[in-house]
């Protein structure tokens, strides 16, 4: 909803132990440790991540609501349906909640239209984010007027301070957005978005971060899906406010999630329903025209509004964007945590899955550090899963499975990158080598061959769309590419089909006998060579091949079966099934004889291609 606010919970997670790096004699080792403790994103809905410790929608519970606690000095504001605030802002109905504050939706009398008042909490911490981040929207409202992209971020109408029975208050007056892109990827089911219209949404959301980077000059720092809105026209509007009107109107229990959690639970104690006869102004407010509300209503009922109303995309022609290929129109929102290219506030940025990597490793970062974020948001949005989500365990940390992942799906760093930052020592040593697991615990594959592999994606799209997303993911600031620059990148003019999921009988075709190029389709695209003129090279397989597709491949076998030391003398032959079956049995039985050689970070046997 309005500046994407939703319920949801989060927890935090504790960072490694310095680690120390020992080349001859010498301690490689900083000065300070890293302050790790961070928010998680949330798994019923939005979540934001904070500066100092707080964020415009982190989630601090698990409830479907604010909790009745927070109701206290330097929490929320007690809000209702038919407050009047301002002498000019009708509250018709509650549009969402975070950790920073609640969002109500109310009618504008001086400008007759709805608006989105998010009401921040009244501690001082919280107040003073909320007014840095009024100059940000002010700035990036009038960097350049005539620049069409500054409609990718969200709009400050209005601000002003209200006291309550809890504290001192400030309030933004915003436009009201739709879904955010988190809650129209839940919508989506498992399988993610049409890529048509991942392309559409990336594209647009680039041009929102080329607006900030160039012509405001900041930088979001906490972009992902909850941060990003579909944009709604005055129908979507207005029919958010019949729906309150309605429960009213007819003398029926508004909903807990359309009220405050403290006006609910204070009448429920008081046995009491808690409906509103009809959304009037209290008497000092007197001079709201309430018939303005009803007009607009009874326009939409006969269809004049609609009409002469500018829909959004997400609304021309009925499209869904969890279903439906389009090119809906949206809001970059949450500029809480936002900063200028110029001036940083805090190194402690960016939300766990969506973190560059030079932020892991404490080294500067620049305004494209959103694009690392960018890279991972449009994985997401096109499959449903993360494509970094790391875990901690009994002896590693969150930090460093992150690395860790980074590196089995985009590869290594160079030295001079791995060694530059407050952190780096952490995680790699001078040489640049990564010291946190051994290269037989790490499980490589590319980001086309995973598309390919598990979410069986046709080998051209994923080739294309892999190629944007590592184009996102450099790892050194000074290499990456720009918002501006990515909006030409070839996979937002590539062809793509109505349906890149490749179907049953489009997985496995059938292969005739030496049949190379076929066969390469299991690793997805490739450059394929001339057998005649070229000596034959390592072929490593995506996905485990099956029998029918081992007997069409023609491979040279051994008589008998090889030892592990002469498998690996065999760098220019395929592993065929019966030798990756010998080489898991020879590891298993060397695990069992020595217990402390055994990986830390093995998912199960059937990586045993790390191995070799």
């Amino acid at each position: 909803m309005a500046d994407s606010e939703e319920s949801g919970r989060h927890y935090f997670e504790v960072g490694p132990d310095p680690l120390s790096d020992e080349e001859n004699g010498e301690v490689w080792e900083d000065e300070t440790d890293p302050e790790t403790a961070r928010s998680s994103r949330t798994s019923s809905a939005s979540s934001q991540s904070t500066r100092s410790g707080s964020s415009d929608s982190d989630s601090c519970s698990g409830s479907e609501q604010e909790d009745i606690r927070d109701y206290k000095r330097g929490g929320y504001h007690p809000l209702k349906p038919r407050d009047f605030l301002n002498n000019r802002y009708l509250i018709i109905r509650k549009l969402g909640w975070g950790h920073f504050s609640t969002v109500w939706m109310a009618f504008d009398q001086t400008d007759n239209d709805f608006k989105a008042l998010k009401v921040v909490r009244s501690a001082s911490t919280y107040t003073e984010t909320a007014r840095d981040e009024i100059d940000l929207l002010l700035h990036a409202a009038k960097a350049c007027p005539t620049d069409p992209h500054r409609d990718r971020i969200v709009r400050l109408h209005d601000h002003f301070e209200l006291d309550g029975p809890f504290g001192h208050h400030v309030v933004l007056v915003m436009e009201i957005t739709g879904p955010s892109l988190f809650s129209v990827c839940r919508r989506a089911g498992n399988h993610g978005l049409k890529l048509q219209t991942v392309r559409n949404l990336t594209r647009r959301i680039l041009e929102g971060l080329a607006y900030m980077h160039e012509k405001a000059q900041m930088i979001h720092t906490d972009l992902k899906p909850e941060n990003v809105s579909l944009d709604i026209g005055a129908p979507e509007k207005l029919q958010l406010a019949k729906e309150a009107l309605w429960f009213s109107n007819h003398n029926l229990s508004m909903p807990k999630s359309m009220v405050s959690t403290f006006f609910y639970e204070k009448i429920r104690k008081e046995n009491q329903i808690p409906t509103l006869p009809r959304i009037e102004p209290e008497q000092s407010s007197s001079s709201c025209d309430i018939d303005a509300v009803n007009d607009l209503l009874e326009n939409q009922d006969k269809g004049d509004d609609a009409v002469n109303s500018p829909l959004s995309a997400t609304s021309e022609k009925n499209l869904d964007p969890a279903k439906d290929i389009c090119d809906p129109s949206i809001k970059i929102v949450d500029m809480g945590n936002a900063c200028w290219t110029y001036k940083k506030f805090t190194s402690d940025i960016q939300t766990r899955e969506y973190r560059a990597f030079e932020v892991l490793m404490g080294s500067d970062y620049q305004a494209n550090v959103d694009v690392w974020s960018v890279g991972c948001m449009a994985f997401e949005l096109a499959t449903g899963d993360y494509l970094f989500n790391p875990r901690h365990g009994e002896d590693f940390a969150t930090d460093e499975d992150h690395v860790a992942q980074m590196i089995e799906r985009i590869g290594y760093p160079s030295r001079k990158v791995a060694t530059k930052g407050k952190y780096c020592h952490k995680f790699f040593n001078r040489r640049g080598h990564f010291k946190c697991f051994s290269q037989k615990e790490l499980d490589p594959q590319s980001i086309s061959a995973l598309l390919i592999e598990e979410y069986k994606w046709k080998p051209e799209e994923a080739r294309i769309f892999a190629q944007f997303i590592e184009a996102c993911l450099i790892y050194d600031p000074a290499l990456r590419p720009s918002a501006f620059v990515l909006l030409s990148h070839p996979f937002f003019d590539a062809e793509l089909s109505d349906d890149h999921i490749m179907r049953e009988q489009a997985k496995n075709p059938p292969l005739e006998a030496g049949d190379t190029a076929a066969s390469s389709k299991l690793c997805g695209p490739q450059e394929l060579t001339d057998p005649e003129t070229t000596p034959p090279k390592t072929v490593m397989t995506c996905r485990e091949p099956s029998p029918h597709e081992l007997d069409a491949i023609s491979v040279e076998s051994p008589p008998n079966p090889p030892s592990t030391s002469a498998l690996k003398s065999q760098g220019d032959k395929a592993l065929s099934r019966s030798n990756i079956d010998l080489l898991c049995s020879e590891l298993d039985a060397i695990y069992d004889t020595n217990e402390s050689l055994k990986p830390r970070r093995i998912l199960s046997s059937q990586n045993c291609k790390g191995f070799v």
